[in-house]
């Protein structure tokens, strides 16, 4: 509702001169409508609610990455349990150099943030999404499908996104999701899930 609000007030000419700095980056249009719009007083307050609630998501995934690597890679990999001091100031590190990636890549990318995260969810929703569906509607589907959807998901949307969108003039988002949808189905069916005797007692 923001972003087609602005865009029709940024038309209008509501916003002045603040809407050149709109054709610069059109994810600048909240700040811009509440900034010209609002007094400063429930300008800040607004602003403030949305700088916090991208920092408390920010804080989240660094913890999340972290922890991953910490709790699940680490300990899988070393097969030993660190020791509980060890393991926090790993955490601490590990948060900082993540926090300092995702840093440097906010002041280089040029991509927008709508662009990135379309980008994350089209491999998301691809590796995952296939293999979810085919698993509520068809009974077929195997492990060596799911982990084909997973795999054909992830590589796909990356090189959809790098090779593929200008010439094809799809976006990864569906190339991908048929892509991995279609490679489920496949190695269902020739890697079949065997049955059991339970299965079979079931049946």
């Amino acid at each position: 509702m923001i972003g087609i609000i602005g865009y029709k007030l940024v038309e209008a000419g509501a916003l002045g001169e603040a809407a050149s700095s709109i054709a610069n980056d059109a994810e600048k249009i909240m700040p811009v409508m509440v900034l010209t719009l609002l007094n400063p007083i429930l300008a800040g307050i607004l602003l403030s609610g949305a700088v916090s609630a991208m920092m408390s998501t920010a804080s989240s995934q660094l913890m999340v990455v972290s922890s991953s690597i910490t709790e699940d890679f680490y300990s899988k990999v070393a097969k030993k349990r660190m020791e509980e001091k060890r393991l926090l100031l790993l955490n601490k590190v590990l948060t900082l150099v993540v926090g300092l990636v995702g840093f440097l890549l906010a002041i280089t990318m040029k991509d927008t943030v709508y662009g990135l995260v379309s980008y994350a969810w089209s491999g998301i929703g691809a590796s995952f999404g296939p293999a979810i569906v085919l698993l509520v509607f068809w009974k077929k589907l195997s492990r060596a499908g799911v982990f084909a959807s997973l795999i054909t998901g992830t590589v796909s949307a990356v090189v959809w996104k790098t090779w593929l969108v200008d010439p094809t003039g799809i976006s990864e988002r569906l190339g991908s999701y048929l892509l991995a949808f279609g490679f489920a189905i496949v190695f269902s069916i020739l890697f079949p899930e065997k049955e059991t005797a339970h299965s079979k007692a079931v049946k």
